[in-house]
């Protein structure tokens, strides 16, 4: 979000939203200033439909001679993964798990901080066969790959369709990211519209509609996370992949913008992991 709005592609929502229905880490998740950065202040810029975890995907089957399977960040270092391992082509990603694996934040803005994280990266890169962040899924439903990282979103309807394939999110926490609804700024004023907006986003935010729409998109509702008045709907409560434990995502956390300065460090990181 913080680019579009640095661009002038998306303008401050001005709706009357019932955000009493969500938590209020999700206003404070889109209140941003005119950089795009958090504002407790700030306007309001999104509104939130939908979220997704960080997981592991992987094929069971290829375990079975090593007797065990992964479980946390530190197994896609283990030896037995190298050169069957892909990893989404995103420096913030990649360098998020990482830092996750160091029980540090995904939010670090000076990655000078953390002396072991450039052997750590290059340790992980030995270990990957190729980078994708949207075509990793079909190598490793073939085999191709043995274990995949990506987001549950795209990684849940996969495993309805492929039984040989398993996925976990890990207990020491993951990332999060989410989906929003922004107003574009080239958009024409429409009366009637303007009346229809916050009409649908308040429906969608509804428990029943919103339990509705996690099952059939994959991706859980707003309304089903860090809100301590509203009852898990059993669907949900079945499914731990698509609405993690609540102790899981308390050591989650979302993708946040990082400062320009902290920005270039990531991306000099990045590419020095992969020469």
């Amino acid at each position: 979000m913080a680019p579009a709005i640095q661009q002038g592609l998306i303008r401050p929502l001005d709706l009357e939203l019932q955000w009493e229905l969500l938590a209020p880490e999700w206003q404070t998740l889109v209140r941003r200033d005119r950089q795009g950065q958090q504002d407790p202040q700030g306007e309001i810029w999104a509104a939130p439909y939908r979220w997704s975890t960080l997981m592991i995907a992987y094929q069971p089957e290829k375990f079975k001679a090593l007797g065990w399977v992964p479980q946390n960040w530190s197994d896609l270092w283990r030896p037995e993964l190298k050169g069957h391992l892909s990893l989404p082509d995103s420096p913030r990603t990649v360098i998020g798990l990482a830092l996750k694996k160091l029980g540090q934040s995904v939010h670090l803005q000076d990655l000078e901080t953390v002396p072991s994280l450039p052997a750590e990266l290059q340790a992980l890169h030995q270990q990957v066969k190729f980078y994708s962040s949207d075509a990793y899924l079909q190598p490793l439903s073939l085999g191709d790959t043995w274990v995949a990282v990506g987001w549950s979103n795209e990684i849940l309807p996969t495993l309805e369709r492929d039984r040989t394939l398993a996925a976990l999110i890990p207990t020491t926490g993951s990332l999060l990211t989410a989906d929003l609804w922004v107003h574009p700024a080239t958009a024409q004023p429409n009366l009637a519209q303007s009346a229809l907006l916050p009409k649908w986003i308040n429906f969608c935010w509804q428990p029943k509609i919103a339990a509705q729409l996690s099952f059939l998109s994959s991706a859980p509702s707003p309304l089903f996370k860090g809100n301590q008045n509203l009852e898990i709907p059993p669907v949900l409560q079945q499914k731990p992949l698509l609405l993690p434990p609540a102790a899981v995502l308390q050591r989650s956390e979302f993708l946040l913008p990082l400062l320009p300065t902290a920005t270039e460090q990531y991306r000099r990181q990045w590419l020095t992991m992969r020469q």
